[in-house]
């Protein structure tokens, strides 16, 4: 009894040393975060990406050689990151189906080895093969002074 006890209050405060370390990383995040959303430079960032599409989207106005240039650019980010996601995921389906289709041909045609009689069984030379060998692999001073 004792031990199921202890097991399960070492499971708890466990398991609240990690609640209290995610909160941690949560609000350190979220602060970040709030940080970089609203720090003037990069709300001067927002304003200039954001203002082509406010503009397109409420007067349609001859937009300044700088907000189209954004906008085009991030149009192309935008189409470029759905072009590369969407590939992503197509590539990643074709390997799986290619794994799955060659799982099936392996398991409709298993290999089976035809084993030689003496297959496993080691070859141990002669005496006098090794010898030979021996005396190949000695330097020609070392042989006649020994």
């Amino acid at each position: 009894l004792v031990v199921g006890t202890r097991n399960t209050l070492e499971r708890r405060l466990l398991s609240c040393w990690f609640t209290f370390w995610l909160c941690v990383f949560f609000t350190l995040a979220a602060t970040y975060g709030a940080w970089l959303l609203t720090c003037e430079p990069l709300q001067w960032l927002w304003s200039f990406l954001a203002s082509p599409f406010w503009k397109l989207w409420n007067l349609p106005q001859e937009l300044q050689i700088e907000e189209a240039l954004a906008l085009t650019f991030v149009l192309w980010l935008l189409a470029r990151f759905a072009y590369l996601s969407a590939r992503g995921w197509f590539e990643g389906w074709i390997a799986k189906q290619k794994c799955e289709e060659s799982l099936r041909r392996a398991l409709e045609q298993p290999f089976r080895a035809d084993l030689e009689q003496g297959f496993a069984a080691p070859e141990l030379p002669t005496p006098t093969t090794a010898a030979e060998v021996v005396a190949a692999d000695r330097p020609a001073a070392c042989a006649g002074g020994n």
